[in-house]
Order: C-alpha cells, then structure tokens, then sequence
C-alpha cells in the first residue's frame, strides 16, 4: 500500500504541471483542457514506464485514477482561486 501512495505522490507534480499547462490553452474548453493534461500525464508516464521496465499506461484503472486526480486537482485550484477573490475584495 505505502508503495502505491509513494508513486501516487510521485506523479501528482505531473499532473500540476500538466493541468498549467493546459490552463494556458485561452482557446480551449474544460474537455479540451482535460484531455490534453491527461495527453501530457501519459506522456510523463510514458517515460517512467520506459525507465521502470513496468507496464503503467496499459492499466485502465490506473488512467481513470489519474482523470479523477487531474478533476480534484482542477476542483481545489478553483477552491483557492475562489478564496484568493473573495480575500483580495476590500470590504
């Protein structure tokens, strides 16, 4: 179980990374942005697949664990984001 949770956390930085990028898209769309963050996950995964000798990227549970990661990821950065707005307002 500890081994999952290190490579779980392992792959977060991933992922914000990869949502930041896709926020950059001006022109894109929520679906749109997800798919090409979880089009740059692969990508990473891919490459730790490649330098593991593991087979990740073929396990559909692990690609829709990372959907779900990338849609908490997005869903807290818009906590925050909320919060930042509402502190910044003068009362």
């Amino acid at each position: 179980m500890i081994g999952i949770l290190t490579g779980a956390l392992k792959v977060l930085p991933l992922v914000v990374n990869a949502i930041t990028a896709a926020e950059r898209l001006t022109e894109a769309r929520g679906a749109e942005k997800k798919t090409y963050a979880m089009d740059l996950v692969s990508d990473g995964l891919s490459v730790a697949e490649a330098s593991s000798g593991r087979n990740i990227l073929d396990d559909a549970a692990v690609r829709d664990c990372t959907e779900k990661v990338i849609d908490a990821v997005v869903a807290l950065f818009k906590v925050i984001e909320t919060r930042e707005r509402a502190d910044a307002r003068p009362d």
